[in-house]
């Protein structure tokens, strides 16, 4: 769906800091041709740190053998994961994160003339004897792997490996793999690149790394790395969108996955009560999440609970809304995600409005959270909405849920970049539609189904399955209060009011069990109950149940036992549908 190639964006500017909050190079034939950097590279560098910039050494040298080349490394680095990442080093200190090949390896392999030298943990050598060290690792019976460094060849714990060192040294500084840039050139820089959101070739780079990377420069060794450090990739000013960083949405109709990707845009969820927004928002939201994205999802209605099941993901609110410092303590915090339940009442959501300056702020000073989904996103990016004069859409990451969308703001429908219609829309709010034809066909596709729209493109899709389950309002429905013109008001036989009303579900459920039978009755008549959870909740398969129950009290011949019946059956059903 969104291409995948870099695609401008109108800057109006150098902006103030790098697009890249990391960024992780490797040292000979990246930084370097061998050795110390040049001075010019160190000076662009130490600029770039200055710049709010953290920087990362991936190298496969050995400590000992790095400081005798480039003595003051440490001085240039926040951090250096060394010996192809099995060993973290900064301020002097260093940590092992592998246990180290044995020495039992190196006197095999130097009783066969291929002498290998010791790091803390990996063995180093020569690539011509790939053949002879492979046998005497078979031999021994090790799980080691041999890794190949342009003419050198390193044996290494497996699982090690430059972007495991990479991650390790990612979680000290408290900087996400989605906020860093890797450079490279040689083999064992494939597993630098892959993690991260951009990763990058010098021109000298070998034809595997060429072929995996997002960017190839046109400079070799250091000066590619200065191209790179001007560029508009590192500043924002050209975004790219990696094919592996992406969600899927569902199927098109000649059965192949329409995606879109998962990091630098906005994404708008549109459509009426009970076509299945929030089934999508979560459908989206639960990818990035698997994907190490940091996700906050501000949830008025609290239908996003299922989300807690995914690791890392944390719930707060619901009975009392956490306080701003808490929330940012959450999404800071091994860059888990954090759900916002509001589902408790107005007051809590008004309660949200001093809390958005200090998140926006947060997210501009440390670009977590990397999505914020907002459900209702027109109580809050409409007109006087809380985060309207605080955040700014143009920075990314909003997944955006709304029944309203002619109520945003223009500023942010200006901002979008994908926009997924769901049954029942009657246009798009933010994107051309290529042919009017597309609603109708989305019409008559029905539940389960979306158009997905971007700025160039247009496609009708099957969604895809959830992995967490979907219960639409599900704080609400048992707890939380609905408005008066909401409630469900009972009635006697004769029409008038009994003076008891219900605000939820689990009000419901009481007044069933201890209202008078001809209540019921008259109630189930009048397929009072089924059509309240229908037009209120949209809880259709709820609804379909109590309507066969109402059904079998209008066909019952004994009106007093098809009362107590149906009193029976629904409550039965609100208890397995919510309350168990």
């Amino acid at each position: 769906m969104l291409p995948t190639a870099a695609r401008a964006i109108d800057s109006g500017g150098l902006p103030e800091r790098p697009s890249f909050r990391a960024l992780a190079v490797d040292l000979d034939g990246t930084l370097a041709r061998a050795g110390r950097p040049s001075e010019e590279v160190l000076t662009r560098l130490a600029t770039v740190r200055q710049q709010g910039c953290r920087l990362v050494l991936v190298t496969g040298r050995i400590i000992a053998e790095l400081k005798r080349v480039f003595a003051d490394v440490e001085e240039h680095f926040d951090r250096i994961a060394a010996e192809n990442g099995a060993v973290l080093a900064a301020a002097g200190h260093h940590r092992p994160l592998a246990p180290p090949v044995e020495d039992r390896v190196r006197g095999a392999l130097a009783s066969r003339g291929a002498p290998f030298r010791r790091g803390a943990v990996i063995l180093v050598g020569s690539a011509r004897d790939e053949v002879c060290a492979a046998e005497e690792i078979r031999r021994l019976g090790l799980d080691h792997q041999l890794v190949r460094n342009r003419g050198e060849l390193m044996i290494i714990p497996a699982g090690a490996s430059k972007g495991r060192g990479l991650l390790e040294a990612l979680a000290e500084i408290g900087v996400s793999r989605h906020d860093t840039l890797a450079v490279g050139d040689a083999e064992n820089d494939l597993s630098l690149l892959r993690p991260c959101a951009v990763g990058a070739a010098v021109a000298n780079a070998v034809e595997s790394l060429r072929r995996q990377a997002d960017l190839v420069l046109s400079a070799e060794n250091g000066s590619g790395v200065l191209e790179l450090l001007d560029g508009p990739v590192f500043w924002g000013t050209q975004v790219l969108h990696p094919a592996r960083w992406h969600v899927t949405v569902g199927r098109g109709a000649d059965g192949k996955p329409v995606q879109i990707s998962s990091s630098r845009l906005n994404v708008l969820i549109s459509g009426p009560t009970g076509a299945g927004k929030s089934y999508v928002a979560g459908l989206l939201a639960e990818q990035l999440i698997q994907a190490a994205y940091t996700v906050l999802v501000i949830d008025p209605e609290g239908d996003y609970e299922a989300l807690r099941a995914i690791p890392g993901v944390v719930t707060l609110g619901h009975e009392s809304l956490p306080d701003a410092e808490r929330i940012v303590e959450m999404l800071h915090h091994r860059f888990g995600s954090v759900i916002v339940d509001l589902s408790t009442g107005e007051d809590e959501r008004k309660a949200l409005y001093p809390i958005a300056p200090l998140l926006h702020a947060h997210r501009l000073q440390t670009g977590l959270p990397h999505w914020v989904l907002i459900d209702e996103a027109h109580d809050l990016f409409g007109a006087g909405g809380a985060l309207l004069h605080v955040a700014d859409p143009a920075t990314k990451g909003y997944l955006l849920v709304t029944y309203h969308p002619e109520l945003l703001d223009n500023r942010v429908l200006a901002d979008i970049d994908v926009e997924i219609l769901l049954p029942g829309s009657t246009a798009p709010a933010s994107l051309p539609l290529p042919e009017p034809s597309l609603l109708e066909a989305l019409a008559h596709a029905g539940h389960g189904h979306a158009l997905v729209l971007t700025k160039t493109d247009a496609s009708l899709v099957a969604l895809a399955d959830r992995q967490t389950s979907h219960l639409r309002h599900w704080h609400k429905y048992i707890a939380g209060r609905l408005p008066p013109d909401k409630q469900f008001y009972f009635r006697e036989q004769s029409g008038s009011p009994t003076g008891i009303a219900a605000g939820n579900l689990i009000e419901l459920h009481r007044e069933l069990d201890r209202c008078a039978q001809n209540t019921v009755r008259h109630h189930a008549i009048g397929h009072d109950f089924s059509r309240w959870v229908r037009d209120v909740f949209a809880d259709e398969a709820l609804a379909s149940e109590m309507a066969d129950i109402e059904a079998q009290v209008v066909d019952s011949a004994d009106a007093a036992a098809g009362a107590e019946q149906a009193r029976a059956a629904l409550m039965d059903a609100v208890q397995r549908h919510y309350l168990e």
